[in-house]
């Protein structure tokens, strides 16, 4: 009886270790995979010039235009000339928005979003900050070419390396965490289960040899 039970316990904390490994090999190949940021263009703020770029889409997720800049200038004067003070706006009495462009995405010439910088008063901070200009649906594999025409100079915006940004919306990245950290715990789960499915076949063996 011992012998059968024994296979059975091996069997299944073999199989347990497979999976488990399976699942965490999955989780890693899912998270290195992903380009939260698939295209970023540095942009020179001057009337008229166009800035482009293509990138594919690798899942079917929405994706959000923005103009990143780094924060080494004053913060609320930087907000002011953004156009992402939304609190007081009183603070830029002084300061008039710079950020002017219009920006657009095909797909296959195909129009599929467009809009003006002015029309989007959505900002957002980190290490970097910036302009969140709008968003759009892409399909996995589509390719899609976006563009922005610079309507102003701004000289002093420009001290701030702006970049033309593809990026994952946040409500799209905390999705995908979400599943990842389920693949995470069962995967986990599941190496713990074999782990005791080990001890207790290695306990029935010493035991076994014991009589």
């Amino acid at each position: 009886m011992d012998g059968p039970t024994n296979k059975v316990l091996f069997r299944s904390a073999a199989f347990l270790l497979v999976a488990s490994a399976a699942l965490y090999a999955l989780t890693d190949y899912l998270f290195s995979g992903i380009e939260w940021t698939p295209l970023q263009i540095p942009v020179d703020l001057v009337e008229d010039r166009e800035h482009g770029g293509d990138f594919v889409a690798v899942w079917s997720v929405v994706y959000e235009i923005r103009l990143d800049t780094d924060r080494n200038l004053d913060l609320q004067e930087q907000n002011c000339l953004l156009g992402i003070e939304t609190v007081v706006p009183e603070r830029c009495a002084g300061v008039s928005p710079e950020l002017v462009l219009s920006w657009q995405v095909k797909a296959d010439e195909e129009l599929i979003a467009g809009a003006e910088s002015t029309d989007s008063q959505t900002g957002y901070w980190g290490p970097s900050m910036g302009k969140i200009l709008g968003a759009f649906q892409a399909l996995e594999g589509q390719s899609y070419r976006v563009t922005a025409t610079v309507g102003r100079s701004s000289p002093r915006l420009q001290q701030s390396n702006p970049r033309l940004q593809v990026a994952v919306t946040q409500r799209e990245r905390r999705w995908t965490y979400v599943w990842i950290g389920l693949l995470i715990v069962i995967a986990t789960g599941l190496l713990l289960l074999a782990i005791v499915l080990s001890i207790l076949l290695a306990r029935r063996s010493y035991s076994r040899r014991d009589h």
